[in-house]
């Protein structure tokens, strides 16, 4: 794979507080499908400032993925980025059973930042 993609997974921890908190019975994890998070050109996914840091607490229903464009954060750089190359890549972690097997798929969050020229259109 192309681009690297840090991993959210705050279940286990969320179900094992809740079954020392609610009873003695063992800690279940609701299943729920993946959500791939691709940030926009002026951060990268785990920047703790301008990322995904306040989509964190959803990693405690389910797994979020957040996936570093190449040439940003803990990807490779490139000489050349662009929405196809960035499309192939969302596809490559799409099509990655070890990280975005899920049940009925993996949703899509794209952080798109609206360029102040395009409201006047």
């Amino acid at each position: 794979m192309a681009v690297h993609v840090t991993v959210w997974d705050d279940r286990e921890r969320v179900a094992g507080s809740r079954a020392r908190t609610a009873s003695m019975a063992p800690a279940t994890t609701t299943a729920a499908a993946p959500a791939l998070f691709v940030h926009n050109i002026f951060t990268w996914g785990s920047d703790s400032t301008y990322g995904f840091a306040a989509q964190r607490p959803l990693a405690d229903s389910r797994q979020l993925l957040l996936m570093d464009r190449q040439g940003y954060g803990n990807s490779p750089d490139t000489a050349r980025s662009d929405f196809d190359i960035d499309a192939e890549d969302v596809v490559a972690v799409l099509h990655d059973e070890a990280l975005a097997a899920g049940p009925g798929g993996t949703h899509l969050v794209w952080l798109l930042i609206k360029n102040a020229s395009w409201a006047a259109l």
